[in-house]
């Protein structure tokens, strides 16, 4: 059986995403193809075999036509709906949101989905976040729902050996714009740096997408809490190396900060997780799915900047919570994030469709 996941362009979390699944329905005889309308960081592509970059209908149809797709799934590009129906296709089709910004924009954007997503789709996907719950129950009151957690890759992202670092490291994953909160994370990190003359910051960036706005504002940010020489940006890491990153902030006695302002699910900081490293994070949707707080991670209130930073000096010198937090992300993720419990889920799901 083969499966299509279509995307307008290819990011770090939907290539996490990707990559997971694939591994996951693979063993159950599902093949999974990718399909991105546009060319995004070629950092992120795993394998050019399944997957295609085409943005001429003609050549798409065709695609479609030769595999026989049992099912396609839509992420988040409604408007590729339509096309569906034009071509003739007669599969199941799924529309699947994972998230596409902040609050604002993803009510626009359910709102703008409505019609299409009600005409063309068979149900509506999406990982488990209370935000989303409300959101597609308000715009979709009618519609099959399924919603399940994504999964992660168990066998990958584990805490390695690695040699600890001489400083406390501080991690935070994302892109240069406004969901993900970047500012509020450089105000943590200076206050956590003004504490601790041994914490160190570490961006993990992908730059694909950064304007050159974005890039003065966020160059003159960092000098006016004057990080330069506090703070390291590692753009455009492989998927496949953070884990070695993931454990040596582990291994520092640091943590992975999060401070988006609506997560879908969250992957950065679930994989961090599964690295035995700790997690603050602002209450974002997907990610209190999975972070309980002071029970398997630290949440904050968006803005409370000084309670961050309290948070965050507690993860770090409060070794008994630390080590407490650390075992119980460990039996969280085991128990919910499984391939195996993914691959099930979406197994039930195709069936009921069917």
């Amino acid at each position: 059986m083969k499966v299509l996941f279509v995307f307008k362009f290819l990011t770090g979390g939907i290539a996490t995403l990707n990559y997971n699944r694939a591994k996951a329905l693979l063993p159950k005889g599902i093949k999974c193809h990718f399909l991105y309308l546009k060319q995004g960081s070629k950092t992120h592509l795993y394998s050019s075999e399944d997957t295609f970059i085409m943005s001429e209908n003609p050549k798409i149809e065709k695609l479609i036509n030769e595999h026989e797709y049992k099912a396609i799934v839509v992420c988040s590009d409604y408007t590729f709906l339509s096309k569906l129906n034009n071509w003739r296709y007669d599969g199941i089709v799924i529309y699947d949101f994972q998230g596409i910004g902040d609050l604002q924009l993803t009510k626009r954007w359910l709102s703008n989905a409505q019609r299409p997503v009600e005409t063309y789709a068979n149900a509506i996907l999406y990982p488990k976040n209370s935000v989303f719950d409300e959101l597609i129950s308000t715009f979709y009151p009618y519609k099959t729902k399924f919603s399940f957690h994504n999964c992660i890759d168990l066998t990958l992202f584990t805490y390695k050996n690695v040699t600890s670092p001489d400083q406390i490291i501080i991690g935070w994953v994302g892109r240069i714009e406004e969901n993900k909160n970047w500012r509020e994370f450089l105000q943590i990190g200076a206050g956590l740096c003004a504490i601790n003359l041994n914490v160190h910051l570490w961006m993990f960036i992908d730059d694909s997408f950064i304007t050159s706005s974005d890039r003065k504002k966020f160059k003159k940010f960092v000098k006016k809490f004057k990080l330069e020489s506090k703070l390291t940006s590692h753009n455009n890491i492989p998927h496949l190396k953070m884990p070695h990153y993931y454990s040596l902030i582990a291994s520092s006695g640091g943590f992975v900060c999060s401070t988006s302002y609506l997560e879908g699910f969250g992957y950065s900081v679930l994989e961090a997780m599964s690295c035995q490293c700790p997690v603050l994070t602002t209450h974002s949707g997907g990610v209190e799915s999975f972070v309980i707080h002071n029970i398997t991670g630290k949440l904050y209130k968006i803005g409370h900047i000084h309670k961050a930073i309290e948070e965050g000096k507690e993860i770090i010198e409060n070794k008994k919570l630390r080590t407490q937090i650390i075992s119980n992300t460990q039996h969280t993720i085991k128990k919910q994030f499984t391939s195996e419990q993914y691959a099930n889920c979406f197994l039930e799901m195709l069936k009921a469709l069917s």
